[in-house]
C-alpha cells in the first residue's frame, strides 16, 4: 500500500503517521475483535479513555450487557463485563440502553427502554439503570430508584400514546426484542451532567400494530419520576396525522436542557427532514424554527436525516441522505449546520448543505457521523466510486473540507469494507468498525485512525503464550469446550455446564431434586451468542420412558454442515421400579439451539441405548464429570451415524472396575445401528483387552484408537488399542490391536490422546524416573509401534509431573502441554513441542512460559490454528476463569 496518504494503513518503512492513518498498535494486532455492538468512549476525559460496548439481550431471558474496554480495546479488569439486572424481577424486563448520562463522580445513568415478556403479552416502557464504578469492578448502584432501576409507566390516555404502549400478544413469526435489533434511534447519546434533573426521549414500539410512539421522560437525581413534568415523569409527544408518518431517529440535549428530536415525514410526493426543539418542562421552544419545529427539503428530492448532533449552545450538525426523485434510486449524503434558532447557518458552508459525492454507503444505514473535540465532523461510509472499500471524510467546522486528511478531506481505506459504526477517542483520533476481507474476512473489526498526524507507529508485536487481554468470557469454567469446525463458524465454542442431579428418597421412592445440565455458545471472543436459544440452553433430567427420566453428560460434539449438533455420551438415568441405571446416551440440538425432536425414539431429541447398568451413588469416582480427558468434537462427513466410545459407571463391575465400556455405533437419526452386532454396541471385554479408558480418538478411516490400563502379571501397565469400524481389534495395530506402553518395567498412567487423521496416537503420559514422576509425550506410529520421527522413536520428557497436566495440538501440528498443581504456590507452565518432537526454543523462553499471576491451568481447545482455551485459576480471585493464550 506504500506511502500514499489517501490510503487508509502506513507502510512500516514510514513510521512517522498522518491524520487518517490506522493506528497499527491498536489491539495489539492493529484491531480488536468482535465489537460489532454499539458502543461509546467516556465523555468526561480525553485521556484514558474507557469504551463502552453495549451488548442488547433476550426479552424475558438473558439481560443486556455492558463490557467496559480500555482504550486499547482490552477489557478493563476495573470494570469488567457487566449483566444488566432485569429493570423489573417479576416482569422479567430486559433493559435497551439507549443514552449514557455520566457524572464526574463515577456513575453513569443508563436510559431507554425496558421490553416485559410476560410470557401472553410483550410491550414496551422507559426505563433506568444506574451504574457505579468506584469499586473495583462496576455494580449496579442500589441507591438509585428501586435497587438500582426503574420503570416508568406510560399514560397510555394521553394522544398519540394508546396505539404505541398497549399490551400485544407476541408472534412467533417475528424476531423477539424488535426494538433492541432497530436500537430506536440513530445513535447512542452521551452527555456528562454533573447532577440535577435527566431528560430523554424514548421511542416505544407496538408489536401488534406496527406503531410507534414517542416519549419524553423526565427523572430525578435519585431516579424517581419528576411527576411536574408528566404522569409517572413521561410526557407523550403527539404523533399529528397519520398521514404524515412522523418518524423521530435521533436526539440531542443543549447546555440549557433543550431536547432536538430530528427524525422525517411525508408530504404529497417527497420526504423532509423534520426537527423539533422541546424545552426543559417539554413545551415546544417557540424560539426555534417555526415555533419549535423546523423543516430540511431539498427541491425534487427526498431528504433523510440520519444523524443529528447537539452542541452546547444549540447549534445542530445534520446528516443528510438525500434522494434525488429522478436519479433511479441515486442517493447522496450530505451535512448541515443550523444555528441554535433552527436556521441555516452561513457560517457554515454559505448556509447551505455539503454534498459529499464520493461517500456512499451500503445502504443509507450504513454512514456514519461523529464530532471531535475541534467540533471537526466526521463522515465514515463506503465509497462511492469503487462501491465496495471504506471511505471517510473530515470536515472543518466551517463546512470546506480539511486539507490535513487526505486528499481534499477524504481518505479510501482499500484494505476495508465499508464502515459500519464510528465513535472518537482522545478527542481526535477515530474508532470505526469494518470487515477486513485479507485478514479476519467473516468478522466485524473495531479499528483505531490518527486524528492527527505525529509521531512513530511501528508494527505491533504479538507475543505467544501471553494471556490475550480481549477475550470476554465471563462466568464459571465448564466442564467441557467443543470449537464449532465449521468454516462459516468463526471460531465459536460451545460450553457444556453441569448443574445438579435427581435425586430419590429412598424411603418413600419419590424423586426429590432435579438438577440438569446446559449448553452455551459463545462468539470466538468469549462474549455470548445470543442467537442460540438466547445464549444458553438448560437440559433438565429428560422423561425417556414410562416413569424414567435421565440426566446426559456430554463428552463429544458432532458437527453438521446445517449447523445441527449431535452430543455423544451417556446418560444416568432413574426410573421409579428399578432405581438409577446408566446407559451410553445421544442428543441433537438445531443450529438455533433447540432439541431436535426427531432424533432418537424418545421424542424429545435424545437417544438412550439398551445397554444399562445398575448404578448407586456413594461410589469413590465422581460420577457425573466427563468419562474422557479430552472433548472431542469433529465434522460430520457424509450422511453416516457416529461411532464412539462409552465409558459408564457399573455398580456391576466394581469393585475392581469402576465402569462397564462400550463401543456404540448410531444411525444419523439417533436409532441404533444394528448393522453393528445387532444392537448398536458392544462391550469391551476389560479383563482381555483394557479398563479405565482416559481418552480416545477416531481418525479418518473410522478406527477408534483408545488409552487405558491393562494388567498383566500383577502390574498395572498402560495399553493403546485400535478397534476397526465394526469393532474388532485392528490386527495391524500393535500385538492383536493393543501396544502396550512399559518402558523399564514400570507403570507408565497414560493422560490424553490425540489422534491424527493418518492414525498416528500421541500420548501424554507420567511415569517414575529415579524417585521422581515425570510428563512424557511420546507418539505411535499407525502400527502401533514408537514413531521413529519423534525424538527418534523415545518418549519425550518435558517435566516433572504436576497435579494437572493437559495436552493440546494447534493446527501446525505443534503439541501444547501444561502442567500445574493445587498447592496454591507454584506457578504452571506452558511448553510447546515441535511435530518431531523437539522442545520448540522459539517459544518463548527456551520452549516454555511461566504464568506468576495464575495457579492452575488446564488447556481446554485450539482456536484460530494456535491460540488455547484454557481454565485458568488467578492468583488473589474467588474462582476460577476462563482465559484464551495466543499462540503465534
Amino acid at each position: 500500500m506504500g506511502n500514499d496518504s489517501r490510503n487508509g494503513r502506513t507502510s512500516p518503512a514510514n513510521a512517522a503517521h498522518v491524520a487518517g492513518d490506522q493506528d497499527l498498535q491498536f489491539g495489539g494486532s492493529g484491531y480488536v475483535r468482535y465489537i460489532r455492538d454499539p458502543f461509546i468512549t467516556d465523555p468526561t476525559t480525553d485521556t484514558d479513555q474507557r469504551i463502552y460496548v453495549i451488548t442488547y439481550g433476550t426479552s424475558g431471558s438473558n439481560p443486556s450487557v455492558i463490557v467496559g474496554r480500555l482504550p486499547t480495546g482490552a477489557v478493563d479488569p476495573a470494570f469488567g463485563n457487566l449483566a444488566l439486572p432485569f429493570v423489573d424481577d417479576s416482569l422479567r424486563a430486559v433493559m435497551d440502553v439507549q443514552g449514557m448520562v455520566f457524572n464526574n463522580s463515577g456513575k453513569i445513568t443508563c436510559v431507554g427502554i425496558a421490553e416485559v415478556n410476560t410470557g401472553s403479552a410483550r410491550y414496551l416502557q422507559p426505563a433506568a439503570i444506574r451504574i457505579t464504578t468506584l469499586g473495583t469492578s462496576a455494580a449496579i448502584d442500589e441507591s438509585f430508584g428501586t435497587q438500582g432501576r426503574m420503570m416508568y409507566e406510560v399514560d397510555l390516555s394521553k394522544e398519540g400514546a394508546s396505539d404505541g404502549v398497549g399490551l400485544s400478544h407476541p408472534d412467533d413469526s417475528r424476531t423477539p426484542h424488535i426494538q433492541a435489533a432497530s436500537h430506536g434511534f440513530g445513535s447512542i447519546r452521551r452527555t456528562v451532567q454533573s447532577g440535577g434533573e435527566i431528560l430523554f426521549c424514548c421511542s416505544l414500539y407496538n408489536y401488534d400494530t406496527q406503531v410507534t410512539s414517542y416519549h419524553l421522560v423526565k427523572i430525578g437525581e435519585n431516579g424517581d419520576p419528576v411527576t411536574s413534568f408528566g404522569t409517572n415523569g413521561v410526557l407523550t409527544i403527539p404523533a399529528g396525522s397519520p398521514e404524515r408518518g412522523l418518524r423521530w431517529l435521533d436526539y440531542g440535549i443543549d447546555s440549557n436542557s433543550s431536547i432536538t428530536l430530528a427524525g422525517r415525514g411525508q408530504v404529497p410526493n417527497a420526504t423532509e427532514g423534520v426537527l423539533a426543539r422541546y424545552t426543559s418542562d417539554g413545551k415546544l421552544d417557540s424560539g426555534f424554527g417555526n415555533s419549535g419545529e423546523q423543516i430540511i427539503k431539498i427541491e425534487g428530492a427526498n431528504v433523510y436525516i440520519e444523524e443529528a448532533k447537539v452542541l452546547d449552545g444549540g447549534e445542530v450538525i445534520l446528516l443528510l441522505a438525500v434522494d434525488y426523485l429522478q436519479s433511479q434510486g441515486r442517493v447522496e449524503f450530505g451535512v448541515m449546520k443550523l444555528d441554535k434558532n433552527g436556521k441555516e447557518d452561513a457560517s457554515f458552508n454559505g448556509g447551505e448543505a455539503l454534498l459529499l459525492s464520493e461517500m456512499g454507503g451500503i445502504s443509507d444505514a450504513f454512514v456514519f457521523m461523529e464530532l471531535d473535540n475541534q467540533e471537526r465532523i466526521i463522515v465514515a461510509g463506503q465509497d462511492a466510486v469503487s462501491e465496495q472499500h471504506a471511505r471517510m471524510t473530515r470536515i472543518m467546522p466551517d463546512g470546506t473540507l480539511d486539507s490535513e486528511f487526505g486528499i481534499n478531506g477524504s481518505r479510501t481505506y482499500d484494505n476495508l469494507n465499508g464502515f459500519r459504526k464510528l465513535g472518537i477517542q482522545r478527542g481526535t483520533d477515530i474508532l470505526a468498525v469494518a470487515q477486513d476481507p485479507n485478514t479476519l474476512p467473516t468478522e466485524v473489526l473495531l479499528f483505531r485512525f490518527f486524528g492527527e498526524a505525529g509521531s512513530e507507529n511501528p508494527l505491533a508485536s504479538r507475543a505467544g503464550g501471553e494471556l490475550d487481554p480481549y477475550f470476554v468470557f465471563s462466568g464459571a469454567v465448564p466442564l467441557a469446550v467443543f470449537i464449532d469446525p465449521n468454516p462459516d463458524a468463526g471460531q465459536r465454542f460451545y460450553v457444556v455446564g453441569q448443574g445438579n442431579l435427581l435425586k430419590k428418597n429412598i424411603d418413600q421412592g419419590e424423586q426429590t431434586v432435579e438438577r440438569k445440565s446446559w449448553i452455551s455458545r459463545y462468539n470466538a471472543d468469549g462474549s455470548l451468542d445470543t442467537s442460540f436459544n438466547g445464549g444458553r440452553l438448560d437440559i433438565p433430567s429428560l422423561l425417556v420412558g414410562t416413569a424414567e427420566s435421565a440426566f446426559i453428560v456430554i463428552d463429544g460434539m458432532i458437527f453438521d454442515p446445517d449447523g445441527s449438533i449431535t452430543c455423544l455420551g451417556d446418560a444416568i438415568a432413574i426410573s421409579i421400579d428399578h432405581g438409577y441405571y446408566t446407559s451410553s446416551a445421544a442428543l441433537r440440538l438445531t443450529s438455533t439451539g433447540e432439541l431436535d425432536q426427531t432424533f432418537g425414539s424418545t421424542g424429545n431429541g435424545t437417544a438412550i441405548f439398551e445397554n444399562r447398568q445398575l448404578f448407586t451413588f456413594g461410589d469413590p469416582s465422581n460420577e457425573i464429570n466427563p468419562r474422557f480427558a479430552t472433548f472431542r468434537r469433529s465434522e460430520r462427513k457424509g450422511a453416516d451415524g457416529s461411532f464412539f466410545l462409552s465409558r459408564i459407571p457399573s455398580y456391576d463391575d466394581r469393585p475392581e472396575f469402576l465402569s462397564a465400556s462400550y463401543l456404540v455405533k448410531i444411525t444419523s437419526g439417533g436409532l441404533p445401528d444394528t448393522a453393528f452386532h445387532g444392537s448398536g454396541f458392544l462391550k469391551v471385554d476389560t479383563k482381555a483387552i483394557g479398563s479405565n479408558w482416559s481418552d480416545y480418538g477416531v481418525d479418518d478411516q473410522g478406527r477408534l484408537t483408545a488409552i487405558g490400563e491393562t494388567t498383566s502379571g500383577g502390574q498395572v501397565q498402560g495399553v493403546v488399542v485400535r478397534f476397526m469400524p465394526d469393532g474388532t481389534l485392528d490386527p495391524t495395530f500393535g500385538s492383536g490391536g493393543r501396544a502396550i506402553i512399559d518402558g523399564q518395567g514400570v507403570r507408565h498412567r497414560l493422560l490424553q490422546l490425540n489422534v491424527s487423521a493418518d492414525g498416528k496416537s500421541t500420548v501424554l503420559l507420567t511415569f517414575p524416573e529415579q524417585g521422581d514422576d515425570k510428563i512424557a509425550l511420546m507418539r505411535l506410529a499407525d502400527n502401533g509401534a514408537a514413531d521413529g520421527t519423534f525424538n527418534n522413536g523415545n518418549p519425550l520428557v518435558i517435566d516433572s509431573a504436576a497435579t494437572y497436566a493437559t495436552l493440546q495440538v494447534d493446527g501446525e501440528g505443534r503439541y501444547l502441554v501444561a502442567k500445574s498443581y493445587n498447592d496454591g504456590d507454584t506457578q504452571p507452565r506452558l511448553y510447546r513441542v515441535t511435530p518431531n518432537g523437539l522442545i520448540d526454543t522459539g517459544f518463548e523462553s527456551n520452549g516454555s512460559v511461566d504464568f506468576p499471576e495464575l495457579t492452575i491451568l488446564r488447556l481446554y481447545a485450539v482456536q484460530n490454528g494456535t491460540d488455547l482455551l484454557a481454565a485458568a485459576f488467578k492468583s488473589n480471585t474467588a474462582r476460577e476463569s476462563f482465559a484464551r493464550i495466543l499462540g503465534s
